[in-house]
Formats: structure tokens, C-alpha cells, sequence
């Protein structure tokens, strides 16, 4: 079964960044995980969203884990 990469959104109006994670069931439906992201987060997140390498190594354990979770789906598809 091959990986299916998860799909991540930010809205800048209500400051949260939108996860979704494919499920190992077909039959179950998928769900937003919503984390809330603060205003100095903004030019890390948007950096992320453009798959830069270098951001992500240094965001791999960020306090949220939305970009978390950003960062290490970039190095695991790069690696």
C-alpha cells in the first residue's frame, strides 16, 4: 500500500493551520485536525507551504504540532 501524504491548509483570518491525515480504513472518513497558530508562527508556516528543506530541519520539533507535523512530512517525502 503506498503512502498517502497528508494535506495541510492555513487561514490566515482565523489564525490556524488545517491537517488532514489519510486514514488506514477505506471506509472511514477523514477529519481536519485544526491547530491554533500564533502571529510570529506566520513566516515559518508560509516557508513550509513552499517545501523549503532548510525550514523544516530547523522546525522538526517546534512547540506546535501542526508544524511539526509540516516539517517532518517534508523531510520524510525529501528523504
Amino acid at each position: 500500500m503506498e503512502r498517502m501524504q497528508p494535506f495541510f491548509r492555513l487561514n490566515k483570518k482565523k489564525m490556524e493551520l488545517h491537517v488532514v491525515m489519510p486514514k488506514e480504513r477505506p471506509g472511514q472518513i477523514m477529519q481536519w485536525d485544526v491547530y491554533i497558530v500564533k502571529e510570529n508562527d506566520l513566516p515559518i508556516i508560509e516557508k513550509l507551504m513552499q517545501r523549503d528543506f532548510k525550514t523544516a530541519i530547523l522546525n522538526r520539533h517546534h512547540d506546535n504540532k501542526g508544524i511539526e507535523l509540516l516539517a517532518n512530512d517534508i523531510i520524510i517525502q525529501r528523504g
